[in-house]
């Protein structure tokens, strides 16, 4: 668009001044045949020229700053990477044009590359934020010595977390399943993450049916044992694991505590009956009632204890069954210890029933003969 060329100049050189361009392009001048003649009169040939073409640029380079591909978002890494990338070649772009902004308190951009595209590393974040990296006008100039405006960008911001998610447990009491050595217990974990809201999936959850709500990449909350599996009795230590979307992760523990609340079981022991021949103590032994317990340890005891020394008459044994964890239960028969009897004559000449150890003492004194009568001895005393 060129619309003047103004010469000035005397003899055999002469300078061009062109003027008017109205667009970046090229300027071409050329001299035609006969535009000129010497000192005899005659004329000008046209003009020859090794290089009679400028390029005219009037408009300094635009410049764009973006992630990095491959730069993931968001990152735990130390380094954060952008990509500049001018309309036009630039010779003065280095580290110190690059402008950075953002939470996470990054200090430092480094400025790799050439020509058109540029690399900026950046680095020196302290704390969980983001990263804004943008280049502002002035900064890098083309060939015509025309400078950049301000970048542009799609996406110029990284978020940058290096804290891993919180997990949120407590300690669960269940009783045991009834009849079991243990219990299926089921339980909720939820982990969040201070950097993520929670439309980018913030909230990992476990669920009693073993399923999944709003997943922290890259599977939210994993804990081992599962939930809704079988837990014995007694303490188990649960191990959960969590990631976020940084790659950051946090692991946490928790006790799931099954009481064992269910009584042993014992049989019903029945009355025993001794016959002993001579009143005093006697050891009196007798079968031990059985038991079972839901935990598969019960130990059974009895006082007086089988073997024990029994006198005459009845006393009440007690037998109580206990398990590991200190439930009990118990049942209690009797002992009935009796003292073996005969026949005597009653006064008169009757027949009468006495101790035996009695009847020995009269049948030193008055024993005349003896006979059975039934199932039990008789004396009689003749004479």
């Amino acid at each position: 668009g060129a619309t003047t060329a103004t010469v000035s100049g005397s003899g055999t050189t002469y300078n061009v001044a062109v003027t008017g361009m109205t667009a970046n392009g090229t300027v071409t001048a050329a001299i035609a045949a006969g535009v000129a003649s010497d000192g005899v009169g005659n004329a000008s040939t046209a003009s020859t020229s090794t290089d009679n073409t400028v390029t005219h640029d009037a408009s300094g380079p635009t410049v764009t700053i973006d992630q990095a591909a491959g730069q993931a978002d968001p990152t735990n890494g130390a380094t954060v990477d952008f990509t500049v990338v001018f309309s036009e070649s630039v010779a003065d772009f280095a580290t110190g044009d690059v402008t950075l902004a953002g939470t996470a308190g990054a200090t430092t951009a480094t400025v790799t590359g050439s020509g058109t595209t540029y690399n900026v590393a950046v680095t020196g974040m302290t704390t969980n934020g983001t990263v804004t990296a943008t280049v502002a006008a002035g900064v890098a100039s083309d060939g015509a010595g025309n400078t950049n405006a301000l970048s542009t960008s799609a996406d110029n911001t990284v978020a940058f977390d290096s804290i891993g998610p919180i997990i949120s447990t407590s300690l669960i009491t269940v009783n045991n399943d009834p009849g079991a050595a243990g219990a299926i217990v089921n339980y909720v974990v939820t982990a969040s993450d201070a950097l993520q809201a929670a439309s980018s999936l913030q909230i990992g959850l476990v669920d009693p049916s073993g399923g999944t709500a709003g997943v922290l990449a890259p599977g939210g909350v994993t804990c081992t044992p599962a939930s809704g599996t079988f837990f014995a009795i007694g303490t188990t230590v649960v191990t959960c694991t969590s990631s976020d979307l940084a790659g950051n992760t946090t692991t946490s523990n928790f006790n799931v505590v099954v009481v064992d609340a269910e009584k042993p079981t014992i049989t019903q022991a029945t009355d025993v009956t001794a016959v002993v021949a001579a009143a005093g103590p006697t050891p009196v032994t007798f079968p031990t009632p059985t038991a079972s317990d839901n935990s598969g340890s019960a130990t059974v005891t009895c006082t007086p204890a089988s073997g024990s020394i029994f006198n005459v008459g009845q006393t009440v044994v007690t037998c109580t069954s206990s398990d590991q964890a200190g439930n009990t239960v118990s049942t209690t028969f009797t002992v009935d210890v009796r003292l073996l009897t005969t026949r005597l004559p009653a006064t008169g000449g009757g027949l009468g029933w006495v101790p035996f150890a009695l009847q020995l003492t009269i049948a030193g004194f008055a024993l005349l003969g003896v006979s059975r009568l039934g199932r039990r001895r008789r004396w009689e005393v003749t004479g």
